[in-house]
């Protein structure tokens, strides 16, 4: 996973990082825009495992330059006619149930919630 940075907003739907084609970059291409969290360290090893991170967002590859790209956020939506109408109102659930865990080793620790995209915010491919 190589990560950039957001280098310029557009406009309300494109922004531009710098990673283009020299980079290997290809039009379609993935991306995240990422929030970086606080460091998370092994407590056997001490040794740093990563941040814990949040996405602010998922982002397409839409024009490729050589040395930077517009990312937007593009949605594609298929559904076949021939299925029944009724389709449409399925609903799926998700349910998050608590662990069963020692409170007293609980640290805490919270994701960053902020999810506005600014220059100079990570991108990291996907």
């Amino acid at each position: 996973m190589s990560t950039y940075r957001v280098i310029e907003i557009l406009d309300t739907t494109s922004i531009i990082i710098n990673y283009g084609k020299k980079d290997g970059a290809n039009k379609n291409d993935k991306i995240r825009i990422v929030e970086i969290g606080e460091e998370i360290i092994d407590p056997e090893t001490k040794e740093s495992l990563g941040t814990l991170d949040s996405i602010k967002a998922e982002l397409t590859i839409d024009t490729v330059y050589d040395n930077f790209s517009v990312c937007k956020d593009i949605s594609t939506f298929t559904y076949n006619a021939l299925l029944s109408p009724m389709n449409q109102f399925q609903k799926t659930s998700r349910t998050i149930n608590e662990l069963n865990v020692d409170s007293s080793e609980v640290s805490n620790k919270k994701m960053p919630d902020n999810k506005v995209i600014t220059v100079g915010d990570t991108a990291v491919t996907i």
